[in-house]
């Protein structure tokens, strides 16, 4: 199974957060495609991330 990645905004009293919805698996080969996303949201100025990851089906130690 591969990776699938989607983003959301959402709007809080404290400021909107960004969704990360994370599903498939999460390993040695797709491992560095999730990282590569926080990192870009983090650049492109998201400090304030939740990553969802409950559509994750296997997590190994890379992950």
């Amino acid at each position: 199974m591969d990776l699938s990645l989607s983003t959301r905004v959402v709007p809080g009293p404290a400021g909107d957060r960004m969704v990360v919805e994370v599903g498939g698996e999460i390993d040695v080969y797709t491992a560095p495609k999730l990282r590569e996303q926080l990192v870009e949201l983090v650049n492109d100025g998201s400090y304030h991330l939740v990553v969802d990851m409950e559509g994750v089906d296997f997590l190994d130690s890379t992950g």
